[in-house]
């Protein structure tokens, strides 16, 4: 896994990266999607269980306390009027009504329906029947003792399944904003997490590109300043390779050039000094001053003869005087009286120092020893004059 991510370039990591970020990004439309199924599935459960639950009670509720009503006003009228026909009309209607809107009672209901079927057997059955044989003294016991302590236990019954519908609607409500805060937290590690692995990511390849680069920088900062034929390590990223194979090749070739001009100049200097003439190159450009050894065994080095040159009182005066002039002179004899007082003559010369574009940067001065010839012409002188003596 190494060695690929090394090996791929900057614009698949960046593909990859991008990719990555979308991934994740998009798993918050899957985080949404779950909770909207949670919710609809809350929401399915209180519109399928827990709202006709209550329904159905506060019908229930209502119904009983009609009924009791009913029943009351039967044994304080003194048990007048038809109380089954008027029991069952009320029971009849409101239930229809119901039974429109909900086919069928909630199975968690199913008890208490039952229960309140018993208490309309209890009317239909025995109530009936006393009420046909007029016997008022077990109808009121049957009233009182019978059906109404049945009806207070069914009303009971509904109360406590109310008190479990209200706590299940709680319950859901609940878990309703369990999901959205469930759903929220999801969202909120996503985007941290995103944001985070992009700032790696991206520091990942940031580093993969400026360290290189950096170093690159350097090492060609290197060659700039002389140190040619020092190579760049190749990186691992593609796309530098490239570069730095070009820079490689470029410090070479500098290095080949240089070693080159190098080997010029030394040949050229050789070629100078083994004339057995004294060359004095002054450059105006860099206020510098160049001898060859034979100047060099005859003035000194260099520093000897900047102190002569500057030096008024010289035996030489002649000699020091072209020099300082700058005069532009051809093959004038002068005499010199060495370091050591030996008297010599130098056939001196010196020319206008001209570069590519012929124009003048500095002088050549240059000086040939003619001592053997000037002695073989003074010896030559006397024998001619013994001759003819």
């Amino acid at each position: 896994m190494k060695n690929l991510s090394r090996n791929m370039s900057f614009r698949n990591k960046i593909l990859i990266v991008l990719l990555l970020i979308t991934g994740i990004l998009s798993s918050f439309a899957f985080i949404i999607i779950r909770s909207i199924d949670q919710v609809n599935q809350v929401s399915v459960e209180i519109n399928h269980n827990n709202v006709p639950e209550l329904i159905w009670i506060t019908h229930w509720e209502n119904e009983l306390k009609a009924k009791e009503y009913i029943v009351e006003s039967f044994i304080e009228n003194d048990y007048c009027c038809d109380l089954v026909e008027t029991y069952f009309s009320f029971e009849t209607g409101s239930l229809e009504e119901l039974e429109h809107s909900f086919e069928h009672v909630p199975p968690s209901l199913v008890s208490i329906n039952r229960q309140i079927e018993l208490l309309d057997f209890m009317i239909l059955s025995y109530v009936s029947g006393l009420i046909q044989y007029s016997d008022q003294t077990a109808l009121e016991n049957y009233l009182n003792n019978e059906y109404m302590a049945k009806l207070h236990e069914v009303r009971g019954l509904i109360e406590n399944s109310k008190q479990t519908t209200f706590q299940t609607l709680h319950q859901h409500s609940n878990n309703l904003s369990v999901i959205i805060k469930e759903s929220l937290w999801l969202l909120l590690l996503l985007t941290i997490s995103s944001v985070s692995i992009s700032i790696f990511l991206a520091y990942q390849l940031s580093k993969n590109l400026t360290k290189p680069i950096e170093q690159m920088v350097t090492k060609v900062d290197h060659i700039a300043n002389g140190n040619y034929g020092l190579t760049v390590d190749h990186p691992n990223q593609v796309e530098l390779q490239l570069l730095t194979s070009s820079i490689n090749k470029m410090s070479k070739g500098l290095k080949d050039s240089f070693q080159t001009i190098i080997n010029d100049k030394v040949f050229r200097e050789q070629i100078v000094n083994s004339l057995p003439i004294g060359i004095i190159t002054f450059d105006d450009r860099f206020e510098d001053v160049s001898l060859n050894n034979l100047a060099k065994k005859v003035l000194g080095s260099k520093k000897e003869f900047t102190f002569l040159l500057n030096e008024a009182d010289n035996p030489n005066k002649r000699f020091w005087e072209i020099l300082r002039s700058k005069e532009l002179i051809h093959n004038e004899k002068v005499p010199f009286y060495s370091l050591a007082g030996e008297e010599k003559y130098f056939l001196i010369s010196q020319s206008e120092l001209l570069n590519q574009d012929q124009l003048g940067i500095g002088r050549i001065f240059y000086f040939i020893d003619i001592t053997e010839n000037e002695d073989l012409e003074k010896r030559t002188h006397q024998s001619e004059k013994l001759a003819l003596v």
